[in-house]
């Protein structure tokens, strides 16, 4: 009975294993350099290596480090992972800024890119542009406005093939069609996992399919 439970513990392992893949991003939830609690501090593109590790400053101007303590009644300011996240727009507010990161990639393999954008109540719609090694950027626009002067985060996703063994990505808010907001566009918790080669879940249901044979012989095996 205790192999036929070992084996049943090895099978989910082995199942769960089989689809985890490693976040590519480094300091993906803007947690590497910890504020004081409840403050905030603007980076610029020389302060970057301090107060955002692994990212690099996108456009002319700052973007904004916020805590989720930081005070600003009535807001709540709470991070989408974490305690921390970055505000797009920066402390003099506006569109156009952003920030980038440069990942380790494999060329031709595709990626599931994965990240989430905040608004608050009474700043509307936040858009955040994002662009692949420079290439023509695609919009991501959080629609859902609380009105309990809360964050609402809203995960957005896309994939990519590598063309080189680096990939940068960029994040920049944006204007959209819906609402107008360049005073709050929140970034949190970027993810880059490589999607699964189709041979590799072939692989993963015959190891699955052998774990359940085993199982169901030791299983006969007691019963006769």
């Amino acid at each position: 009975m205790k192999k036929l439970i070992l084996l049943s513990i090895l099978a989910s392992a082995f199942s769960a294993s089989a689809f985890a893949t490693p976040n590519l991003v480094a300091n993906a939830s803007f947690e590497d350099y910890a504020l004081p609690a409840g403050t905030t501090t603007d980076v610029s593109a020389a302060t970057a290596g301090i107060y955002l590790p692994s990212w690099s400053i996108v456009g002319p101007e700052n973007v904004q480090l916020v805590t989720s303590t930081y005070a600003s009644p009535p807001y709540n300011l709470s991070a989408s992972d974490g305690v921390q996240w970055v505000d797009l727009t920066g402390m003099s507010e506006g569109l156009g800024k952003g920030v980038s990161n440069s990942i380790t990639t494999i060329a031709g393999q595709q990626y599931s890119l994965s990240f989430d954008v905040g608004t608050l109540t009474d700043r509307n719609a936040a858009t955040v542009a994002v662009s692949i090694n420079g290439g023509a950027a695609q919009n991501f626009t959080n629609l859902n406005v609380n009105t309990d002067y809360s964050m609402n985060w809203a995960q957005e996703s896309m994939t990519f093939t590598a063309a080189s063994d680096s990939t940068s990505l960029s994040f920049t808010g944006a204007a959209n069609p819906y609402q107008t907001n360049t005073t709050l566009i929140g970034l949190d918790k970027v993810s880059v996992t490589a999607v699964p080669e189709p041979g590799t879940y072939g692989m993963m249901l015959g190891g699955l399919g052998l774990l359940g044979f085993m199982v169901y012989r030791r299983s006969n095996s007691f019963n006769s």
